[in-house]
């Protein structure tokens, strides 16, 4: 479970409007969720508004097995995250607040910070 300290310090980062830093990212395979299926992830560091780059990320990850997501990551850490997949796949390992966001050919589900909070 997190701490006070740690649920602030996420506030005070999702509070600050954010840029992304340097030149975009290049895919690369990975093994981070890997299933027996290939994935390929790239992360592209954030900055804050005062031009700072910290530890906040945004992390693409692609797998072949239909499906996507984009994570803001703290600390190593993720703190909110949508993830796309084929409408004819499920996800069984969703947090707590996940939802799906519109019908059709592709899922869209979101993990928000609001509905993670407590954790």
């Amino acid at each position: 479970m997190a701490t006070a300290a740690e649920i602030a310090a996420v506030d005070a980062f999702l509070a600050d409007p954010k840029t992304l830093a340097g030149s975009p990212p290049e895919f690369g395979p990975t093994t981070f969720h890997k299933k027996g299926g290939y994935e390929w992830a790239a992360t592209w560091p954030m900055q804050s508004s005062q031009g700072v780059v910290e530890t906040g990320q945004l992390r693409f990850v692609a797998r072949g097995y239909g499906l996507f997501s984009i994570a803001v990551i703290l600390k190593s850490q993720g703190i909110c995250r949508l993830d796309y997949r084929e409408a004819s796949r499920s996800l069984t390992n969703l947090l707590g607040g996940a939802r799906d966001l519109c019908p059709g050919q592709w899922k869209v589900r979101s993990e928000s910070w609001t509905s993670r909070r407590s954790f």
